[in-house]
């Protein structure tokens, strides 16, 4: 089971150009069983690391092209994790009353080695998502989405992480409540084993 807040600001610099920072906090509970029988138990409870980054529109759609988003940023850690650097492009095309975005993210990661597995993070890592959002209404909007993380076999003094890829289906509405505010539910699917994976969530994002 496991709760998160995201923070998330952002200022525009001049017309094409913004800076964005965020940080979470993070309560994590994992329980363990074969079975019936529990094995072990155990949790934690963090503020999230820091992330500061610049957004600049490279170019604005038009017929026959789309808008260009370019993404640079930087990933400061606050407790037990590693720093990190990456960049990305957004591609956003709309098509009244739809609008298609793709997008694709690299991020370095200077891995650290822990004791503790679970913080070990892969050196090299992409992910990329493509979709449509559908306005079905003044203040109703659905959106699709399909995700796949590909990440690189990284070695560590203590164990050494695969590579690994990951793909995922999201389904969300997007409702708005009042000037500046907006509710996300939303559920998720894993796409790719083992097992099955479900994650249901809530956004409320606010912006003034």
């Amino acid at each position: 089971e496991t709760l998160t807040t995201l923070l998330l600001g952002r200022v525009g610099v001049g017309a094409e150009t913004e800076l964005f920072a965020s940080t979470s906090f993070r309560s994590q509970d994992n329980d363990v069983y074969v079975g019936s029988t529990k094995l072990s138990e155990g949790g934690r409870a963090e503020i999230g690391d820091i992330n500061l980054g610049v957004r600049r529109t490279l170019l604005h759609e038009g017929p026959g092209y789309p808008d260009i988003i370019a993404t640079i940023d930087g990933h400061i850690p606050t407790g037990a994790s590693s720093y990190a650097i990456g960049g990305g492009l957004a591609l956003v095309k709309s098509i009244d009353p739809a609008v298609l975005f793709a997008n694709a993210n690299y991020r370095h990661t200077f891995s650290r080695n822990f004791i503790d597995l679970a913080r070990l993070e892969p050196e090299d890592s992409l992910d990329m998502s493509m979709g449509y959002a559908l306005a079905l209404n003044d203040a109703l909007t659905l959106s699709t989405s399909v995700s796949g993380v590909f990440s690189s076999a990284t070695s560590f003094d203590n164990a050494t992480l695969r590579q690994q890829n990951s793909y995922s289906m999201q389904v969300g509405l997007t409702s708005w409540l009042a000037e500046g505010l907006y509710i996300e539910p939303s559920v998720s699917f894993g796409l790719s084993g083992p097992g099955d994976s479900v994650a249901f969530s809530v956004t409320m994002p606010y912006t003034f």
